[in-house]
């Protein structure tokens, strides 16, 4: 994966971020017994800072990101306690999301990711399906750039600012083409082709 983000940058987006989050979707979350969660480019950790204390039972966070300044900042900052009260603990896993394979997936009940997926290429969106498919692991993928920009107050230059806003996050790096505003779309067509 390529990009650099600051904790001061995504601290900015989390309250904003959070209240995008569909809470319909923690009523499809496997639920009894302990669950192992595996976040994948945690970031700063808000999924486990939202969803942790939204869930019942004893927790334990794989805070999977390549950035070890992000993974320190996303460890010390998880809550300590379910919605129970039960414990949640943590634990870090520094590298490349897009190399998980289904070993990485033992033992885990679910896998999140958040404002990741337009990150990836349409390639590693079918590995990261076929990997959870695999492994037999429900995923929780939320916060994807969709194409949809709606600015406020109106401009009359909406239109552009939109258009190099989705040119922007489908660009090129390093060689690879991230899918931007069509990860979403390539996502559910990944996981429905893996079954």
């Amino acid at each position: 994966m390529t990009g650099e983000f600051s904790t001061g940058w995504l601290s900015l987006r989390e309250a904003a971020d959070a209240a995008a989050r569909a809470t319909d979707l923690i009523d499809m979350l496997p639920a009894g017994g302990a669950l192992v969660v595996r976040d994948l480019g945690c970031g700063t950790g808000s999924m486990a800072r939202w969803l942790a204390p939204r869930l019942p039972g004893p927790q334990r966070w794989i805070l999977h990101d390549r950035d070890p300044a992000l993974l320190a900042y996303a460890a010390a900052h998880v809550p300590p306690a379910a919605a129970d009260g039960s414990p949640v603990t943590v634990e870090t896993v520094e590298g490349d999301v897009t190399a998980l394979t289904p070993a990485d997936l033992d033992g885990v009940s679910l896998v999140t990711c958040s404002a990741l997926l337009d990150l990836f290429t349409a390639d590693e969106v079918r590995a990261l399906a076929g990997v959870c498919v695999e492994a037999g692991v429900p995923a929780l993928f939320t916060l994807s750039v969709v194409g949809e920009v709606h600015l406020e107050p109106p401009h009359p230059l909406d239109a552009e600012v939109s258009a190099a806003f989705n040119e922007h996050q489908r660009r090129e790096t390093g060689g690879r083409w991230l899918l931007g505003p069509e990860a979403v779309g390539a996502a559910a067509e990944a996981f429905a082709t893996a079954g």
